[in-house]
């Protein structure tokens, strides 16, 4: 299980943009190609393609992303109207291509929307809340595996959720019992990946921290 939190805050990748302009100018009347950096174009597209190729390399796979921009998160995927069909099977939800693509982009345009529509007037304007983000998908985590009665340690071997093939998650957060002998023993590995663009906000260290600890607590997995 992954949740990817995207930093798309718009005056980090405006500047981004800018220098990689700037750069590319610079590089192509020398005849060379651009080196970046990249731009939230690029990045989308890259996250697109790794949701996909995540999602169908494993079974039993679950991804959810998260975008942050400024002080604004939102779970952009899956949608709120795709989600309650992911919560029900997400070790077999494989979406099309077309449906990640939709829902990234939409829901990255509507956070981005709602951060450059509010102005700041701290000296921090710009900065991507990560560690709300990081605690969105701490949460999220949380949320699911104690549904799926698999407490917080999916990465312990011992620690594993019993469910029948053919029902899925959806016996264990209903708690249903079911009849049939046939089981299968498949255990949760929460990871979180957290991709920032954005400087980071000195009063959110603490915060920040506190994920982490949680985080190894938990033993959740975090990449950045």
């Amino acid at each position: 299980m992954l949740v990817l939190v995207l930093d798309v805050s718009p005056l980090a990748w405006a500047d981004r943009d800018l220098k990689r302009t700037a750069h590319d100018k610079e590089r192509a009347a020398s005849g060379k190609r651009s080196v970046g950096p990249a731009i939230l174009e690029e990045v989308l597209e890259s996250v697109q393609v790794f949701a996909s190729a995540y999602s169908s390399l494993e079974r039993d796979a679950g991804l959810l992303i998260v975008a942050v921009a400024d002080g604004e998160t939102a779970l952009v995927y899956p949608r709120k109207n795709h989600l309650q069909e992911w919560l029900r099977h997400p070790e077999s939800y494989v979406p099309e291509t077309r449906r990640i693509k939709e829902d990234l982009t939409t829901g990255v345009a509507e956070i981005i929307d709602r951060a450059a529509s509010k102005v700041s007037s701290d000296a921090t304007g710009g900065q991507a809340a990560m560690a709300s983000a990081f605690s969105t998908a701490l949460c999220i985590i949380n949320r699911f595996l104690d549904a799926a009665k698999t407490g917080v340690s999916a990465l312990q071997p011992e620690h594993y959720i019993t469910r029948n093939d053919d029902e899925g998650v959806i016996a264990l957060i209903g708690n249903i019992k079911s009849n049939k002998t046939n089981k299968q023993a498949s255990a949760w590995s929460p990871r979180i990946l957290l991709i920032q663009a954005s400087e980071d906000r000195s009063r959110d260290y603490n915060a920040f921290m506190n994920c982490a600890f949680a985080a190894v607590k938990n033993q959740i997995v975090v990449d950045g």
